[in-house]
This record gives C-alpha cells, structure tokens and sequence, in this order.
C-alpha cells in the first residue's frame, strides 16, 4: 500500500463541458503503439479549461472557455460531445437510499469498455445508443474502473454523463471506490496498461497527475463514497472487517473519514488511527475475508450485517468466474472477472429476487 502524495489545497472549481472520446481499441492487451488516441484529461485553468489529448500518438494541448467545445483534431480518432459538465462541488453524495425498486451492480471493470457496453445494453440499463433506460432502477459500479485495461478513459467519461442521465430519469448511478482508484489517486501506478504508461509520458506528467484535483475527473472520483446502502443492502469493493467496528464511526463518518485521506502522505495516514485502519488490508477497499480460502476468513457475519441494519453485503474486488452468492446470500460477489476481457456478469435484483445477468441478456436466477 502506498501512500505518496502530500495534502493539496482545495482549487476553483467552474462548470465545464464533459466529452467522451472513443478510441478505436476494444478490449484486450494492446500493444504500445504510436497511434494512440485517448483523452480529454480536462483540467480548471483559472476562468478557462485545459483540455490534454493524445492524438495519433501526438500530445495535444488545447485551451477553451467555458462555453467552448472541445476539438483538438479532425484526425484524432472519433469524438463524440456530451452534456455539459455539472457544478463541480466538494459536497458528500448522497449514500443512504429506501424504496428503491430495483438495483444492477458489477465492479472491477478496469478498462474492460465494451463487456461493460454490452452488459448494459443486454439488460436494458442503456439503449442501444448508450443512453439511460432503466427508468427509476439504480446502477451500482462497486470500484475499480481504473487500471489494468486499454479503455479506462471511455468508461470514465461514459458514467460522468450517465449520471445526470438516470438523475432525470429518477435513477442513480453510483460509482464507489476501489483499490485500484485509490492507488492511482496516490500514485501507486504498478498495475497501469502499457497505453496509459505511453500516455503520461507523450503529455510529459506522470498519470496519477492527469487525475489531480484540478482535473474534472481527479476531482469527481475524489467525491465518490467507500460504501452505500441501498434499501437492506450494503455496497463496499472488499468488504467490512469486523474489527473496523471498534473504531465507533457513523455510516457517514465511516465515507467522510476515508475521503478525508485521499490526498495524504503514508506518514499522514499512518498517525491516524482510524485512516490507518482504513487503508489498510483489513479495510474496506482491500478485505478478501468473506471467501473460502481467504487470509482472515470470517464465518460471522451477524455483528456486521447488525451495525449497519443491512440484510446482505454485496462486494467486488475478489476474482470469481460469475457472480455467485456465498454466506446462504450473505454476500453477492460481483467481481465476474470483466478484466480479462472475454466475458462478464451483472448483479440484478428487481421483484424481490436477485439473478445474474449474462452478456446475451439472460437472466438466471442467483442460487443463494
């Protein structure tokens, strides 16, 4: 676990237009090559934004008000605008919610764009031109979008406005943190694709600068919560170690302390108790121990399921070949293993049963 970045000061932050570029690689290993294309990395200059592409292999570096569309290159791949960016702000979201009638959750996409396409659009959660469908419902990503695929910057962008999309509709989409954001935040870039190394080295930065908090997306990530409840079930990416108990947070305190950490040192964080414990492997973005096999394995869940008035604790983060149930239903494992980039699951749970979702749009119902 490392832990490099010093605490930054809080920047202006303005409103802005938000863009999605879609790179012509599809998921899979990628060689380096110097025909990438990815971007915008958008950055707060002041009254005006910065928008950092890499075009053909070319760093691009255009300059934009804030009403301005962004276009660094007629050649640079295919580039499609979105809704204007929201109101940046420091607020905590929302992350209790009741009476919600009904849920998709899957996690550990890591640039995996196209399963991660696919899956929506086989279960009806976008349209077939990628817009918000699902109504009401509720779309759960239980951490890491970040790291180990060729098409991180797609999916980011991609739930950025899908987003203000479900907010209309009367929806959600909630986007938790995981390891794999958390490392990338502070600077802990092992698990980089071979692209994004070409990528901060042609825009001369190192990567986890391209999600500082003066960039849109660095500051959008930095307001994503560790945990949530929804109805009687608990969200979190490795789940909840009973001894994070004896550290007496609140549900809110629980998110609000872990997001405090983000931009801290190791030295920092390991002179707090409570962030020490938390970003830690026992704590909730690293915890395996709900598993078979696993370092810490817990049989108890009761203690836990009673501090946080929940019925079930649905995790991502330990690797399974579909979404499975363990616990007598205790727990859903949505990490299906997107990743490698051939197949994936998602969890759904509408009309008081829960089923996986396959990539041809079947639903099977979840043994429990």
């Amino acid at each position: 676990m490392l832990h490099l970045l010093q605490p930054k000061k809080n920047l202006l932050l303005l409103p802005a237009l938000l863009f999605m570029l879609l790179v012509p690689v599809i998921g899979g290993e990628v060689p380096v090559d110097t025909e990438y294309n990815d971007g915008p990395y958008i950055f707060y200059q002041g009254d005006s934004l910065e928008a950092r592409w890499v075009c053909n292999g070319n760093a691009i570096i255009t300059r934009h008000s804030s009403d301005d569309s962004i276009f660094p290159n007629t050649k640079c791949g295919k580039i499609s605008t979105v809704p204007k960016i929201r109101q940046a702000v420091d607020e905590a979201e929302p992350i209790e919610f009741t009476d919600v009638p009904k849920i998709a959750a899957l996690s550990d996409i890591h640039g995996q764009h196209e399963i991660f396409i696919r899956l929506l659009t086989a279960h009806g959660i976008i349209d077939n031109q990628g817009k918000w469908s699902w109504g009401n419902g509720h779309l759960v990503i239980v951490g890491d979008i970040l790291d180990r695929g060729p098409r991180v910057m797609e999916t980011l962008w991609f739930l950025y406005s899908l987003e203000a999309q479900a907010n209309a509709a009367g929806g959600r989409v909630h986007v938790l943190l995981g390891n794999h954001e958390v490392m990338v935040l502070q600077g802990d870039l092992r698990y980089l694709h071979p692209k994004y190394e070409f990528v901060a080295k042609t825009l001369n930065t190192d990567y986890d600068e391209l999600f500082s908090k003066k960039s849109v997306l660095g500051h959008w990530l930095r307001t994503k919560p560790v945990t949530l409840k929804i109805n009687d079930f608990l969200f979190v990416h490795g789940g909840i170690h009973p001894q994070m108990l004896d550290l007496g947070l609140s549900f809110t305190d629980l998110n609000t302390t872990f997001q405090s950490g983000l931009d801290y040192s190791r030295e920092a964080i390991d002179q707090d108790e409570a962030l020490d414990f938390l970003y830690g492997g026992r704590g909730p973005i690293w915890y395996r121990g709900y598993f078979p096999g696993e370092k810490n394995e817990l049989n108890d869940l009761k203690p836990i399921l009673a501090a946080f008035g929940v019925q079930r604790i649905v995790v991502g983060h330990t690797s399974m070949e579909v979404v499975s149930a363990f616990h007598g239903g205790r727990v859903l494992a949505v990490d299906s293993s997107i990743k490698r980039g051939e197949t994936g699951e998602i969890l759904i749970w509408e009309g008081g049963e829960f089923f996986r979702g396959t990539l041809t749009g079947e639903r099977m119902l979840l043994g429990q």
